[in-house]
């Protein structure tokens, strides 16, 4: 089952770390901008059905460490790469660091 790091702080292209916003300068992690797509309205087609899609946002958000079933992690996967929300600058991130998971 694959192990996800969510308190990997996200980068801008200069390496800095991204701040969840201006006014809050503490680090936006990996964990929380997953979390932030699992709970986020879409059209057509879930891949998760609400209450599981809020489990897992939780344990994204509060954990250092996500440990998910292929299933859901292959769903996740989805999710991040067709978010219509974050930038190329996140989604890319998150998907090299789903992408290299063993």
């Amino acid at each position: 089952m694959p192990k996800i790091q969510c308190k990997v702080s996200l980068k801008d292209l200069l390496g800095k770390e991204i701040s969840t916003s201006a006014e809050d300068k503490a680090p936006f992690f990996v964990g929380q901008a997953i979390a932030n797509i699992l709970l986020a309205p879409r059209q057509g087609e879930r891949k998760l059905d609400a209450l599981k899609s809020w489990e897992l946002a939780q344990k994204f958000y509060n954990n250092k460490e996500v440990e998910i079933d292929t299933s859901d992690f292959q769903k996740v996967k989805e999710m991040v790469e067709t978010d219509k929300n974050y930038s190329m600058l996140i989604i890319g991130q998150l998907m090299e660091i789903l992408t290299n998971l063993k």
